[in-house]
């Protein structure tokens, strides 16, 4: 099923701009142009621990307002947590890009499901497989979604080390059956998450550059009889990760 209508010239009924600014939300953030969307946990206090501050604690995006800091050093970017899933992916870069956001650096985690990618290991998609029904409401016909082409080109020269992998992205956690991760390998994708895809997508859409750097884990069996699926993720990986993509997005 395509749901986006090339023909549907209207308005949205909600849009970012009036609902940020109306409503029992009534006020607006003005941020800078780059912006660093957590996908994970610990983004937000790893991002504290540099010189920075917090812009607002409840940044008026539709679902759930949430805390929004900027950093004070560098190109002085805004760092946010993105929520979970496509859905609020979309609804946090709307957001964002009523409110002055121009580049995005997407930072999160993703299951590994191909056999060279391990726990630990980063991923630099450049491009993403649609497998959620958020991005089918902003593109016709999309089954890949891309990242802007120079910030990927920035992002490979800061992070030489990751592998440049295409990764999936669903909505339906409990639907990663052993079939559906074995056609996602046949398609070349090296992880899989909720989120990057509809970044991608959207920020398409709304002319806001996003790139995204992922970082693996947990390790998925490729067939039923291997070692079961597990959290192996530890908080010194996931710090250090983070750290890594924040120091690349002050230089942006």
């Amino acid at each position: 099923m395509n749901w986006f209508d090339p023909e549907d010239h209207s308005s949205p009924v909600i849009t970012a701009e009036k609902q940020m600014r109306g409503g029992h939300r009534g006020y607006t953030v003005d941020l800078p142009e780059t912006a660093v969307v957590f996908f994970m946990g610990r983004g937000m206090e790893v991002a504290e621990e540099y010189p920075s501050h917090i812009l607002t604690e409840k940044f008026p995006r539709f679902l759930r307002p949430c805390p929004i800091g900027q950093f004070d050093t560098g190109n002085r970017a805004c760092f946010i947590n993105g929520g979970s899933a496509a859905p609020m992916a979309a609804d946090t870069l709307e957001c964002l890009a009523a409110s002055g956001v121009k580049r995005v650096l997407v930072m999160g985690m993703c299951g590994a499901i191909a056999p060279d990618v391990n726990v630990g290991d980063m991923l630099l998609p450049s491009r993403a497989l649609v497998e959620e029904g958020t991005s089918l409401h902003y593109a016709q016909n999309v089954q890949w979604v891309y990242p802007d082409a120079a910030l990927l080109e920035k992002a490979r020269a800061a992070f030489p080390e990751a592998k440049d992998m295409p990764v999936a992205s669903t909505d339906a956690v409990y639907r990663q059956t052993y079939r559906t991760e074995a056609r996602w390998r046949d398609m070349g994708c090296g992880g899989v998450d909720m989120e990057t895809s509809a970044m991608m997508c959207v920020g398409k859409a709304l002319g806001v550059e996003v790139v995204a750097v992922l970082v693996a884990s947990d390790k998925h069996p490729e067939q039923e009889g291997n070692a079961p699926w597990g959290w192996h993720i530890t908080r010194e990986m996931r710090d250090k990760f983070l750290r890594r993509g924040i120091d690349f997005a002050l230089t942006l």
